[in-house]
This record gives structure tokens, C-alpha cells and sequence, in this order.
């Protein structure tokens, strides 16, 4: 087939006739329409435990430990306290909640990358539910 082209210029007409093969033109419209397929992004879910504290505690209950007795990756702990007591309290508490789930963590062979305490700041719960503030967070890394 032939691709053709004709112009109108003083005195008549001039055309034009080129070897174009229609199939190489659909193919390559085609090609440039056709989005490229892009493999689906990977998603990363990072494992979290929670283990609870009674109040004004920072021991670790035998049955909080058998929670966390199946970590074996890296991980990182943060402590949290309820707001009853003044705020110093609240983060010596946390700190302490944090470094017990540690040490019970690295005596089993854990890597443990970061220990913090952060008091009672994140606990935006009402005074019924404060139990729920008292824990350690270990967040796989």
C-alpha cells in the first residue's frame, strides 16, 4: 500500500506517493497508545506487638512474655504511661516499661535498635480506658 500526499500550489497540484507499509504505521501508533505494564508495587507490613502494664508497673507479666517469645527480627520499643501522675513520673515509668521489654527481648537474641519512652503524651483515650495507655509497643523493623 502507498501513503500519499498532495499539496495545492500555483498552477495545479503536486503529489506525492511514498512506500509506507500502513501495518508499520498502525504499530507504531499502537505502540505509543499502549501504556507500559509496571509490576505491583511491593508492600512491606511490619509486624507490632503490644504488651500491657498494670498501673504504676513496669514489670513484665508472664503472660504479656509469651506474646512477644516468637520475635526473632530487629525490632524497635517504645514505652507509654496512663496520665495519672505528673508528667516526669509518667516518662521515668515509660522508659523504664521500655528497657524491661528489651532486656527481655536481647536475653532471647533480639536485636533491639531503638528503646524509647515516650509518657503519657500519646494517650488520647478517656480516664475509663487509661489501661490501654499503659504499654510498650515493639514495631518489627
Amino acid at each position: 500500500m502507498m501513503l500519499g500526499f498532495t499539496w495545492d500550489v500555483p498552477g495545479g497540484e503536486l503529489s506525492y506517493q511514498a512506500p509506507v507499509p500502513v501495518h508499520v504505521i498502525k504499530e507504531a501508533v499502537w505502540a505509543s497508545l499502549t501504556p507500559a505494564l509496571e509490576p505491583p508495587p511491593v508492600v512491606i507490613r511490619k509486624r507490632k506487638w503490644v504488651v500491657y502494664f498494670v498501673y504504676d508497673s513496669a514489670e513484665l507479666s508472664e503472660s504479656e512474655k509469651r506474646k512477644l517469645t516468637g520475635i526473632r527480627s530487629a525490632v524497635r520499643v517504645k514505652g507509654y504511661a496512663s496520665p495519672e501522675g505528673s508528667e516526669e513520673y509518667n516518662l521515668r515509668l515509660s522508659k523504664q516499661r521500655a528497657k524491661n521489654v528489651a532486656e527481655f527481648l536481647k536475653r532471647r537474641g533480639v536485636r533491639v535498635l531503638e528503646i524509647k519512652g515516650l509518657g503519657e503524651k500519646s494517650c488520647s483515650f478517656p480516664p475509663e480506658t487509661w489501661a490501654r495507655c499503659r504499654k510498650v509497643e515493639v514495631e518489627e523493623r
